[in-house]
């Protein structure tokens, strides 16, 4: 599967309500939705060197400086599991 690029991310969201929340739902099997902390870019709390391009599988991509990240918040409910399918 291809990673979620910013421009996606941007498609994505321009469909919506501009004042509606934005939540993640997470764990798939026993879902929670929580709140968004914060979204930063990966070069603003890590550095990367040669050692830490790859994440040790092979498989994975590439850690960049520029990945954006998402970094969930409190959570506040428990989800619902159609949201897998509806994706």
């Amino acid at each position: 599967m291809r990673s979620t690029t910013v421009g996606d991310l941007k498609e994505y969201l321009e469909q919506y309500d501009e004042d509606a929340n934005v939540l993640i739902i997470w764990q798939e099997h026993w879902p929670f939705e929580s709140h968004i902390r914060g979204v930063l870019q990966r070069s603003d709390f890590e550095e990367i060197d040669d050692e830490d391009s790859e994440m040790g599988d092979g498989v994975s991509p590439l850690k960049k400086p520029n990945d954006v990240i998402i970094v969930m918040g409190e959570q506040i409910r428990y989800g619902s599991r159609e949201a897998w399918n509806a994706c």
